[in-house]
């Protein structure tokens, strides 16, 4: 039985072939065997992840491909997307201004004149906080002054909640000690505990009438920002758009932050930073740097040799302006 889709789930190439229990993968087709009592019967076909056939097809090629570290930081940041068109969400300069701030750990801003006053430059991963505690929080009308207007920072705010990129929380002060913390709103659960004193909160909000609510980038989102893969996630969107149209579309997937090895070697041969799998099976990689001035001689060698032992067709280049 050849069963065959018009979306293509799986590439379609002379080298690849892939061999699963009661299934071949070939061609863009899958082939599944039936008895001959089952003919009639409607057939479920399970097909591989998207990264499990980029995979599949690099080991057709005597390759291996590995999550580097950006690129697990970009893929647990995607995991609640309902789709890769909601990364169009970031594509807002202001915003991502206000975001690379919100990275930064708190006082970095003093750390940072002070190495100016030096002659020197603080590193991007110098910046960001080693843990959500030791972000800064900034309130709606940040949002609002780099967003268009209100509702949209309120829409914003809403669609990053649900897709656990920004925390919504708010600050506490202990009576006893004064000390103070700040609490996710889905964390909260009386009774809270003074991180200073150790002793519950029984009037956790005093006096107050109103609360005022505040926002921190989540774990996901600071992860990101740690391991400079904002722009993996900006240039898979870019990606998504240009060449994955529905059925006319030309790609499998694309992927972010994979290391490219040769099978049964343990030496990485270089990382992509963007991988895609187009549906005639080609990997193309994308090379994304923070500045033009990162494309030294070096990394464009190292570049160039992923792209020539993937014998892509083609592959890409990005950075910030």
């Amino acid at each position: 039985m050849i069963l065959r889709f018009s979306t293509q789930p799986f590439p379609a190439g002379d080298d690849v072939r892939v061999e699963a229990m009661n299934y071949s993968f070939y061609a863009g087709s899958a082939t599944s065997s039936a008895s001959a009592s089952s003919r009639s019967e409607s057939v479920e076909i399970y097909w591989p992840s998207r990264l499990l056939t980029a995979r599949s097809v690099a080991a057709c090629r005597g390759l291996e491909l590995r999550e580097s570290e950006p690129g697990r930081a970009a893929r647990v940041a995607l995991a609640d997307f309902p789709s890769l068109w909601d990364l169009s969400n970031l594509l807002h300069q202001p915003l991502l201004q206000l975001l690379e701030e919100m990275a930064a750990r708190q006082g970095f801003g003093w750390y940072k004149k002070r190495l100016r006053a030096d002659s020197r430059d603080a590193q991007p991963i110098d910046a960001v906080g080693p843990t959500t505690d030791e972000l800064p929080e900034k309130p709606f009308s940040a949002f609002r002054k780099v967003l268009p207007n209100e509702k949209a920072a309120k829409y914003w705010l809403l669609w990053a909640e649900q897709v656990g990129l920004i925390l919504k929380g708010f600050q506490l002060q202990c009576l006893r000690c004064r000390a103070k913390q700040w609490i996710p709103v889905n964390a909260f659960l009386p009774p809270i505990i003074c991180r200073g004193c150790a002793e519950p909160m029984t009037t956790p909000f005093a006096e107050r009438p109103n609360i005022d609510f505040r926002y921190r980038l989540s774990e996901r989102l600071r992860r990101v920002y740690e391991h400079d893969a904002i722009g993996h996630l900006l240039v898979m969107r870019h990606m998504h758009a240009l060449f994955e149209n529905g059925r006319r579309g030309s790609l499998v997937g694309t992927h972010p932050g994979l290391e490219v090895l040769e099978r049964g070697s343990l030496a990485v041969k270089g990382e992509a930073d963007v991988l895609a799998l187009t549906r005639d099976s080609a990997f193309v990689p994308i090379e994304v740097k923070r500045t033009s001035s990162g494309f030294t001689p070096e990394e464009i060698e190292k570049f160039n040799a992923i792209v020539d032992i993937m014998k892509s067709p083609w592959s890409g280049v990005a950075y910030r302006i």
